[in-house]
């Protein structure tokens, strides 16, 4: 009995510290997923099973995007950061820049912070990008491999398709080109 009250007080605890947005996405996909269970008990078949099994692998990649945008957001504190050393040159935070990257979860919103440098005519630098590994402007690293796979395999067209199933993202021809060649050196 004390486990179990142990265990309410740290839910109820780690639900009080979470963001209203975020869990209210997170109640959204735990109701669509109670809701797929209990439909397939009520009718016992290949089709509902194929279709059950279906829905929670959406699910479960919605959770997964869900989840990394809350981590990306909680790693780009809204507090100004310090300012940062890069190619012997010191950047000072300007401003905070919504953004979006594709993963292999989906499409994943978040803010960073925009730093510049002295000189104009530096170019400025977005440093949580840099950290995160993005490939081609906005492909994060997991996503790139597996984008090094298919241009590996397949034509343009059918590996675009193919991204769009299995991920739920879009390219354009012009950003999967630019992906292919640093994807392909990810799979090294």
């Amino acid at each position: 009995m004390n486990k179990n009250n142990s265990q309410i007080n740290f839910i109820v605890a780690l639900v009080r510290s979470l963001d209203s947005t975020f869990l209210s996405s997170l109640l959204a996909i735990c109701w669509r997923i109670q809701a797929s269970l209990r439909g397939f008990s009520r009718e016992l078949n290949p089709q509902s099973f194929q279709l059950l099994e279906l829905r929670l692998e959406r699910l479960a990649r919605e959770l997964a995007r869900v989840l990394l945008q809350y981590a990306l957001n909680d790693v780009g504190a809204t507090s100004k950061p310090c300012p940062i050393h890069w190619d012997r040159r010191t950047y000072l935070p300007v401003t905070r820049q919504a953004r979006t990257i594709e993963t292999r979860f989906g499409t994943v919103s978040y803010c960073r912070w925009i730093y510049q440098n002295e000189w104009f005519f530096v170019r400025d630098v977005a440093a949580m990008d840099l950290r995160l590994g993005l490939v081609g402007d906005r492909v994060s690293p997991a996503l790139a491999h597996k984008l090094g796979r298919l241009a590996a395999d397949l034509p343009q067209q059918p590996a675009i398709q193919q991204l769009a199933e299995q991920f739920n993202v879009c390219f354009s021809v012009d950003t999967y080109r630019r992906g292919p060649s640093v994807g392909a050196r990810a799979l090294q």
